[in-house]
């Protein structure tokens, strides 16, 4: 792991975990390895993880997540339905992961989960994401180490900043940033089209990580 996606998966301390980065960071990765951490350490509970639609589930967290797997020989079984879940077996025991769409947050009503994760929150209409943020929560009743960690690219001022900037205060809570230039295993010229093809406050965002306007991009 980098250094940044090292912090967020070994931070268990803070109810509310953040980790906000610019493409190719390697933030779904980070979530790939954060979700094997807590199923660890949370073992014999139910946890979810959530993309902002089913579609983006299927094709960006299922086939990252299996790829990460196979890759650490990491023993699982998955089921698709009647909707997909992972079961991470353990040496103290199995952890099952229900894989969900922000977008429907409202089924995970009457889950008591470990923990939930979320990807490119910031995507999702900022009021389904304070509405699913709401939910997840009141839903953190099992495990060892309950927690909310979610990553993405910052989408100009919406949930992720009002969540750890605006109430940035609350010590419950933390965000880390990462860039896209620390990452050195994209491809080659990729960091340079970026660069070449974005606007000033596109580059902020999206390779850098900060929080920016974006509502004047043409």
């Amino acid at each position: 792991l980098l250094p940044a996606q090292r912090e967020f998966v070994l931070d268990t301390e803070h109810l509310i975990l953040g980790f906000c980065a610019g493409f190719g960071a390697g933030k779904t990765r980070a979530l790939c390895a954060k979700a094997c951490y807590m199923a660890a350490i949370n073992p014999d509970s139910v946890a979810a993880v959530f993309e902002p639609t089913s579609i983006l589930l299927r094709d960006v967290w299922m086939r990252s997540f299996d790829d990460y797997l196979e890759e650490y020989g990491i023993e699982h079984t998955f089921r698709v339905s009647p909707q997909p879940e992972y079961t991470i077996y353990t040496p103290l025991g199995a952890c099952v992961i229900l894989c969900r769409a922000l977008e429907t947050y409202n089924r995970i009503r009457g889950q008591n989960l470990s923990f939930c994760l979320a990807d490119e929150v910031d995507t999702s209409p900022q009021e389904v994401a304070q509405k699913a943020s709401e939910m997840m929560l009141a839903r953190l009743r099992g495990g060892q180490k309950p927690q909310l960690a979610v990553a993405s690219t910052p989408e100009g001022y919406r949930w992720m900043y009002r969540t750890f900037v605006e109430l940035g205060d609350n010590d419950d809570r933390r965000l880390i940033k990462a860039k896209t230039t620390d990452n050195p295993y994209l491809p080659k010229g990729f960091i340079e089209s970026l660069y070449q093809n974005y606007e000033a406050n596109l580059i902020a965002s999206y390779i850098e990580g900060e929080f920016t306007n974006l509502s004047n991009t043409t």
